[in-house]
C-alpha cells in the first residue's frame, strides 16, 4: 500500500437478523478461502513460484476458483464474496512467497559474508601487514565499489544502497586472490562498510562469526515454516485433528499401550496448531461497491451483494468528517448524470474490509442479562462485533491533494490510451482490448472535465531539502534526535527524549470550569472535562510535564515483569494485569506524543526529511547475539544459558519501538514530511547514532 494511504476503523450496528445472515455467509466464504489456500501448493508451477517469490500471473487463481464456486456449499455466496476470496488468497500467498524469498536471500548473503570473513582468521596468522596498508587498500576498495554502484543503480534509499554496496564488496572478495586485498575487504565487512582507525580483535571477530552462524541457523529453521493454514470458523478442523491425534491404530490393543506411545501422543497434542476461529474479512474495492446514506445524525452503509441489509456507522467524532466526506462523494456522484460523474480515482474512500472481532464487553453484557433474568448471549453473531476498516488516500482530503491525484491519474491514463491508439492504427485490437480502450477513454474524459465535491484547502509543507532529522532508538533512551545540514555535513542540534518532550510552550490545564487558554494557537475553549472535575482550587493551574511519563512507563513494565516472574515461580498461569494494560495504553499515548513533538520540531526547523531506524530483522540479530553470549558465558550449562537469555531478553524488549516508529511515520506523512528508513549503527553513542542517521542521506543524494 502506498505511503499516502491510511486506515480508519469504525464499528457497525445492525439488527440481529442482519448480523446472523452475514455470519452464516462468512463461514462458507472462509471455507472457500481455505480450499483455495490448499489448492495452490498442489499446482506444478508452485516450486517455480517459490523460487521467484511471487505468482507471476495474477489470473492463476481463477481456474482454481472456477472449479469450486459451483459446489453446493459455495454456490449461494454473493459474487462480491467470490471476488474477495480470490483477492484475499492472492494477497496471502503473495506475502508468504515474498517472505520466503527474502529469508532465502538473507541466508545466502549471510553465508557469503561468513565465508569471506572466516578467511581473516587464517590470513591474520600467516599474512602480516601493517594496519595503514589495510586501511589504504580498504579505502580504495570502498571507492571502487561506490563508483561501480553509481553506474549500476539509480538514486535509492540508504538501506538498498548499503545492501547493493555489500554485494559488490563480496563479489570483489570472491574474485581477488591478493591476501592484502582480501584483508582490506574483510576490514570493511567486519566494520559495517567503514574504515576505522583500529583493527578488530580476533577474539571479537570469532564472537561475531558465532553470532552470525546462529542467525543463519535460525533463518534456516524459519524458512521451513508451514504453508498458510487458513482458519477454522466451524471448529471442525481442530476437532478432527484432535481425534486423529488421540486415536490409536485399529490393530493396537488398548491394554498393551506403553508409556512411550502415550508420551508421543501428548507431544503431538502440544504441537497441534492453534486455529483462528474468526471468519476471514470480506474486502470491497472500487467506488461502486458500497452505498452511503445519512439520516439526521446517523450514517449508514450497504454493500453490493448485501444491498438489502443496512449497517449503521459508529465512529469517533474525529473520524466523523471523513465519513461525511464519503457520503458527500457518493451522493454527489449519484445525483449527476452519466456524463457529469467524476472518476472513481477521485473518491476519498479507496477500499473497505468487513470483519468480525470478539466483543470486549461481552462479560458485562451477560452480567446485566443475568441480573435482569434474561438469557446470556451465546450465538457468535451476538458474542462478536462487526467492524469496517476503510482505506483512505490522505491527499484526497484536501483540494490541493485532489488536484495532484487528478493530474497523476490523467497522465497515467493518457499514456495507456495513446499506446492503445497506436496499436489500433497498426493492427486490429481484440474485443477485450477494444473494451478496455473505451473504458479508459471514458475515464480520461471524466478526469479532464468533471471534478469531485469541493474539499478544504490546506497549504503544502515545503521544507529545506538540505535539512534532515535523524532518529535513533536505544534500550537506555526511547528516542534521540539530531538535526543536520547534509550540504555542510554538520549536525546543528541534538535532543534526547526529555529535552524533546520539553520543547514548545507548556500547556496550562485549568480544572475550575472557566474559559482558559489550553491550546497552542491561543484559542480559548473549555478543558475536555467540561469543568466537571474540580480537583484544584479555583485559579490554580498545572503545567504538563510529559517527560515524567517515560519513567512511569518503565516502572510499570518492571512491575509487570516481577508479577510474571512471581507467577512462574508459583507454577501458575500469568494473566495480564491492570498494570500491564495501563502501561500499554500509557506507552501508546507517549509514543504519539513523542511523534507529535518530533514533527513539530521538524516543522519549526524547516526539515524536509526524517530518517527513521530500520527495525526489520533486529529481533533475529539481537536473539543471535544473546544466544552466542550465553554460550560463551556458560558453555556447559543449558539451564544457566536459558536463564541468561530470558533475563537479557526481558531487559531488551522494554519499549514498543515498532509502535513508536509507526507513530512517527504516520504523523510525519500527515504533515507532508518525507520519511526514509535507514539502518541504525550499533557501535557508537546515542547522539552519534542519530547524527549518522541524518548524515546518511548525503550518501543517498550522492548516489
Amino acid at each position: 500500500m502506498s505511503a499516502d494511504y491510511f486506515t480508519i476503523r469504525c464499528a457497525l450496528t445492525a439488527s440481529q437478523e442482519t448480523r446472523r445472515h452475514l455470519w452464516t455467509l462468512m463461514q462458507p466464504y472462509t471455507l472457500l478461502v481455505n480450499d483455495l489456500l490448499e489448492l495452490i501448493p498442489q499446482q506444478p508451477e508452485f516450486s517455480q513460484w517459490r523460487q521467484q517469490g511471487y505468482i507471476p500471473n495474477s489470473k492463476a487463481i481463477k481456474p482454481l476458483h472456477d472449479a469450486l464456486k459451483h459446489q453446493p456449499a459455495y454456490a449461494h455466496l454473493p459474487g462480491r464474496f467470490h471476488d474477495s476470496a480470490k483477492r484475499l488468497t492472492s494477497e496471502i500467498y503473495a506475502s508468504w512467497l515474498a517472505s520466503h524469498r527474502k529469508r532465502l536471500a538473507q541466508i545466502i548473503g549471510k553465508q557469503r559474508w561468513i565465508q569471506a570473513v572466516e578467511t581473516e582468521l587464517e590470513l591474520a596468522k600467516v599474512h602480516l601487514v601493517s594496519l595503514d596498508d589495510i586501511r589504504q587498500n580498504a579505502q580504495n576498495a570502498l571507492s571502487k565499489a561506490r563508483k561501480k554502484l553509481s553506474q549500476q543503480k539509480p538514486k535509492d534509499d540508504s538501506i538498498h544502497l548499503e545492501r547493493e554496496l555489500l554485494g559488490i564488496l563480496l563479489e570483489m572478495h570472491e574474485a581477488t586472490k591478493s591476501p592484502l586485498r582480501k584483508r582490506a575487504i574483510n576490514h570493511l565487512l567486519v566494520n559495517k562498510l567503514e574504515v576505522p582507525a583500529q583493527e578488530i580483535n580476533l577474539r571479537t571477530l570469532q564472537e561475531l562469526l558465532e553470532a552470525k552462524k546462529i542467525e543463519v541457523q535460525r533463518l534456516e529453521v524459519q524458512i521451513q515454516s508451514q504453508l498458510p493454514k487458513g482458519r477454522d470458523p466451524t471448529g471442525q478442523r481442530h476437532l478432527q485433528m484432535l481425534l486423529d491425534t488421540v486415536m490409536l491404530p485399529e490393530e493396537t490393543n488398548p491394554d498393551e499401550v506403553d508409556e512411550a506411545t502415550v508420551e508421543e501422543q501428548l507431544t503431538q497434542q502440544q504441537q497441534m496448531p492453534l486455529w483462528n476461529e474468526l471468519p476471514y474479512p470480506v474486502s470491497y474495492s472500487g467506488s461502486g461497491e458500497f452505498y452511503w446514506k445519512q439520516n439526521s445524525d446517523k450514517i449508514s452503509v450497504s454493500f453490493k451483494g448485501l444491498s438489502n441489509y443496512e449497517f449503521v456507522v459508529n465512529c469517533d467524532r474525529r473520524q466523523l468528517p471523513i465519513f461525511k466526506q464519503f457520503v458527500a462523494d457518493y451522493q454527489t456522484n449519484r445525483s449527476r448524470s452519466q456524463e457529469e460523474q467524476f472518476s472513481g480515482a477521485l473518491f476519498t474512500l479507496r477500499s473497505v474490509q468487513l470483519l468480525w472481532l470478539p466483543d470486549k464487553r461481552l462479560k458485562h453484557r451477560n452480567k446485566l442479562n443475568r441480573k435482569k433474568g434474561k438469557p446470556e448471549y451465546t450465538d457468535p453473531w451476538d458474542t462478536h462485533r462487526l467492524y469496517l476498516h476503510c482505506s483512505i488516500d490522505r491527499r484526497a482530503l484536501t483540494a490541493e491533494g485532489t488536484e495532484q491525484i487528478q493530474h497523476e491519474e490523467q497522465t497515467a491514463v493518457q499514456q495507456i490510451v495513446s499506446k492503445a491508439i497506436e496499436l489500433q492504427n497498426t493492427s486490429n485490437l481484440s474485443p477485450d482490448q477494444s473494451r478496455n480502450l473505451k473504458r479508459k477513454q471514458t475515464q480520461l474524459q471524466r478526469l479532464q472535465n468533471n471534478s469531485p465535491p469541493p474539499r478544504p484547502s490546506q497549504s503544502t509543507y515545503q521544507g529545506n531539502p538540505q535539512l534532515v532529522m535523524g532518529i535513533s532508538f536505544s534500550r537506555h533512551e526511547p528516542v534521540t534526535v539530531a538535526v543536520a545540514d547534509v550540504s555542510l555535513d554538520q549536525v546543528l542540534e541534538t535532543y534526547n527524549t526529555r529535552a524533546l518532550l520539553r520543547q514548545g510552550p507548556q500547556k496550562k490545564l485549568w480544572r475550575n470550569g472557566k474559559l482558559k487558554i489550553v491550546s497552542k494557537d491561543d484559542a480559548e475553549r473549555y478543558h475536555p472535562n467540561k469543568g466537571q472535575l474540580n480537583t484544584r482550587q479555583p485559579g490554580s493551574e498545572t503545567k504538563a510535564k510529559p517527560y515524567r511519563l517515560v519513567n512511569r512507563v518503565q516502572q510499570q513494565y518492571q512491575q509487570d515483569r516481577r508479577l510474571r516472574a512471581k507467577a512462574q515461580q508459583q507454577d501458575r498461569c500469568f494473566h495480564k494485569s491492570s498494570v500491564s494494560k495501563s502501561a500499554s495504553n500509557l506507552s501508546l499515548y507517549l509514543n504519539r506524543l513523542i511523534a507529535a513533538k518530533l514533527v513539530e520540531l521538524a516543522c519549526d526547523r524547516q526539515v524536509a526529511t526524517i530518517v527513521v531506524p530500520k527495525l526489520e530483522g533486529i529481533r533475529e540479530s539481537v536473539e543471535s547475539d544473546i544466544q552466542a553470549s550465553a554460550t560463551r558465558k556458560y558453555p556447559n550449562d543449558k539451564n544457566r544459558q536459558k536463564q541468561y537469555r530470558k533475563e537479557y531478553r526481558a531487559s531488551f524488549h522494554a519499549w514498543p519501538y515498532q509502535e513508536l516508529a509507526a507513530c512517527i511515520q504516520a504523523c510525519a506523512r500527515k504533515h507532508g514530511l518525507k520519511v526514509v528508513i535507514a539502518k541504525q549503527l550499533s557501535s557508537v553513542s546515542l547522539v552519534e547514532k542519530s547524527a549518522k542517521m541524518a548524515l546518511s542521506q548525503r550518501q543517498v543524494e550522492a548516489a
